[in-house]
């Protein structure tokens, strides 16, 4: 009997024991999270085994650095066996850091189980905008063209979408979208660029590019240019006045012409306006690199023998490199004799005024640089065409600007045809030309133009011919008179005597 009392005993402990419940506790990943952002920490709680009653979930002390608004403490209640509940925080991350987070599941008569969360708070992105490059400041309108770029970097510890809006007045965008997005991680930068040709509308123009991200609020960036230059199809001539005359010249005709760079006439051109041999080396190799093109419209104004020629020179850097330049441009005779006769969109320096003019130009790398200029003319349409042929064989030479160089476009000319003037690290020479070098009115003489004096010329007057008539008479009277003088003269007599005679 006692035995069987104490099986039945172990019987019913086994039971009781098998019939215990227990709790399990399980926590979500999470994502890391941007300063100032929030984030949700789920726990749930399992039970297995019979019910547990009172079941709840205690989040511990937050580290510093993160926030909650939620309660630590979160009650469950009781749970069936094999029934699941799950409590939430929201966790704010107010400063970046790496962090860790506790949990406890708890219940009456189970033990607790306890798990732990890790988060990763970044900075918060920061969008700048850099480096923005507005190619040029004035184009010639319907072909003119222009680029404008920057970068977008973002600085801070997290991603950010970035928007960019692009509006402008009187000039067709030509590549890019008016409207995009991207990402940019952290780190990352990306180069923008929007290239635009001109409209037929003439003044001053905007670009703006607007732009936002979801980290902050970057600068909006703007370019302003001026569009100048006559319609292609029409152009109104202002006068001399300076006030319109209403004179509308129609278009004759047009002409593109690619240049293709000669180093002989280059570098003679260059000589002649007065650069060193190491500029002339140095322009020559960069410009062989650029892409030159002349457009040559001819207009017809009212009446005879009125036109206006009008010379676009474009030049294309396709290379990566900003080049700071001097641009010498000859201009024929056959469009005028005298630079002071054109019309310029920029300004320039007259290196002779039959003509040839420089200016420098900042060409940045990937943009196009332009160069306009007019003249009236009296040619027909025939001449007209014919100089077009004859502009078309200049080349536009271009130099590196040598800061060295310190006679660049220096005028040495002193008005002296007696004197050599040349020019040392940026100081006239005028040295005495050779003695007896011919100049305007004789021969130079230590540095000056002396006049040659003549023997002043016999003069011959009516007085003079009748003297030297008269001189002739008399001589030839003396000489007659002499003549016969000697024919008259008598001769001696011989005396012979009588008995020598006649013996």
């Amino acid at each position: 009997m006692k035995k069987i009392l104490l099986l039945l005993l172990a019987v019913m402990l086994a039971g009781f024991v098998s019939a215990s419940g227990s709790i399990s506790l399980s926590l979500n990943s999470l994502e890391a999270i941007t300063e100032g952002d929030t984030v949700t920490l789920t726990g749930t709680v399992t039970t297995s085994g019979d019910s547990v009653s009172d079941v709840s979930l205690e989040l511990g002390d937050l580290p510093s650095g993160t926030s909650t608004s939620d309660s630590a403490s979160q009650l469950v209640g009781t749970l069936s066996s094999g029934q699941s509940s799950s409590k939430s925080w929201t966790i704010r991350g107010d400063v970046a850091g790496s962090y860790t987070f506790n949990v406890t599941a708890s219940g009456t008569d189970v033990s607790s189980d306890f798990k732990n969360a890790s988060l990763v708070v970044n900075t918060a992105g920061y969008v700048q905008i850099s480096d923005k490059n507005c190619s040029a400041t004035s184009i010639v309108k319907s072909s003119g063209t222009m680029t404008m770029s920057f970068i977008a970097q973002n600085t801070g510890g997290s991603s950010a979408t970035v928007s960019i809006n692009l509006t402008n007045t009187g000039l067709t965008l030509s590549s890019g979208s008016t409207s995009t997005s991207f990402t940019l991680d952290s780190g990352s930068q990306s180069t923008r660029t929007y290239s635009f040709t001109a409209g037929p509308s003439a003044g001053a123009k905007t670009i703006t590019s607007a732009i936002t991200s979801t980290a902050n609020d970057p600068e909006d960036q703007t370019c302003s240019v001026t569009i100048t230059g006559t319609d292609i199809n029409t152009a109104t001539d202002a006068g001399t006045s300076g006030q319109a005359n209403n004179s509308v010249y129609v278009k004759q005709s047009e002409k593109i012409i690619t240049i293709i760079l000669d180093s002989a006439a280059f570098n003679a051109l260059l000589e002649e306006a007065g650069y060193t041999t190491q500029a002339k080396t140095d322009g020559f190799n960069i410009a062989k690199e650029f892409t030159i093109q002349r457009k040559i419209i001819n207009y017809k104004g009212a009446g005879d023998n009125n036109y206006k020629t009008e010379v676009t020179l474009t030049i294309t850097n396709p290379t990566s490199t900003d080049h700071n330049l001097f641009l010498v441009e000859s201009i024929p005779k056959t469009f005028t004799s005298n630079s002071s006769n054109i019309t310029f969109d920029k300004s320039f320096i007259i290196v002779k005024s039959d003509p040839i003019v420089s200016l420098g130009i900042l060409l940045l790398k990937n943009a196009t640089y332009t160069l306009t200029y007019s003249a009236k003319t009296d040619y027909n349409v025939e001449k007209t065409e014919l100089f077009n042929l004859a502009f078309a064989k200049e080349t536009p030479p271009i130099t590196e600007l040598i800061a060295t160089d310190l006679c660049l476009n220096k005028n040495c000319d002193d008005s002296n045809p007696c004197t050599i003037d040349s020019c040392s690290n940026g100081t006239c020479l005028n040295t005495n030309a050779s003695d007896g070098t011919y100049c305007t009115s004789g021969k130079c003489v230590t540095g000056e133009c002396v006049i040659e004096r003549q023997a002043p010329p016999i003069v011959r007057g009516e007085n003079s011919s009748k003297l030297t008539i008269v001189g002739i008479v008399l001589t030839v009277i003396i000489i007659i008179t002499v003549i016969l003088f000697l024919a008259v003269k008598p001769k001696k007599n011989v005396k012979l005597g009588k008995n020598k005679l006649f013996k």
